[in-house]
């Protein structure tokens, strides 16, 4: 009987351990959703210029081929990615996560509005002076909101602690030993390079501001010294609300069934 009661907590404990570690990656995301739009150029209080779901007539081709595993499907419209890389560097107690490369790849993309199609200015997007603006990374230009990278996979084989620590959102850049200051030991090859990227796909809504131009045969969005192109994945409000949701959810799930667990064993007369 102990031992039945013992294996129904350790099931329910470790379910709602898993839903924890869900909504504190949710969590993550939400924050990094929020800071990216606090520090975007999106114009305060400002309606978008125009926002719907994203036509792809060509799709984007980044200069990074992404590593094989990479789970892209679809037609993208625009391809958000970095390398980050574990550096040490003189004057710091421990390695920092660093982006040593990246881009923007985008393709002919438009936007459907009321039956109409409203294009998005091509050459504010890849030219030097517009969304990258001399950047690098495509995560860090305050033209281009996306929040954190959808995907983070290593570009090298990890050592079988280590993936299990980043599985367990322990060890890696959004780990928890991370965030409180710690860092293992390196080891060569235990902290290879890292690919991350964030696709925007055909028919993912976005939000886009800048200057509207209906003087030609169609409407198109481009971005100003006035005016800059920001390109927003997603209602920034809804985007919000629904990760909030998703944060609270996951939480609440992990709490009861942690609760379960624990009244399980408190029953179980060990």
């Amino acid at each position: 009987m102990q031992e039945a009661a013992l294996a129904f907590a350790a099931v329910i404990g470790v379910a709602g351990f898993a839903a924890i570690l869900a909504a504190r990656e949710r969590y993550l995301r939400y924050v990094a959703f929020r800071d990216a739009l606090a520090a975007s150029a999106v114009p305060r209080g400002r309606e978008p210029t125009v926002s719907g779901r994203l036509d792809v007539d060509a799709p984007a081709t980044p200069e990074q081929s992404p590593p094989p595993e990479f789970d892209e499907n679809g037609s993208p419209g625009l391809w958000a990615w970095r390398i980050r890389r574990k550096v040490s560097a003189v004057g710091q107690s421990r390695p920092q996560w660093t982006t040593a490369d990246g881009g923007l790849a985008v393709g002919e993309i438009s936007i459907r509005r009321n039956g109409d199609s409203v294009g998005i200015d091509h050459a504010w997007l890849t030219d030097e002076g517009g969304t990258l603006d001399g950047l690098v990374d495509p995560f860090e230009t305050p033209y281009l909101c996306v929040g954190k990278p959808d995907a983070s996979l290593p570009l090298g084989r990890l050592d079988p602690m280590t993936r299990r620590l980043e599985r367990w959102a322990i060890d890696g850049e959004d780990g928890i030993l991370n965030e409180l200051g710690f860092s293992r030991p390196d080891r060569g090859s235990m902290t290879p390079d890292r690919y991350q990227a964030t696709v925007i796909q055909e028919g993912d809504e976005i939000a886009v501001y800048g200057d509207l131009d209906e003087t030609g045969e169609e409407a198109v969005v481009r971005g100003t010294d006035e005016s800059p192109l920001v390109l927003v994945f997603g209602e920034p409000e809804s985007r919000l609300a629904a990760l909030r949701g998703a944060v609270f959810r996951r939480a609440g799930l992990g709490a009861a069934l942690l609760l379960v667990a624990g009244i399980a064993l408190a029953t179980s007369g060990i």
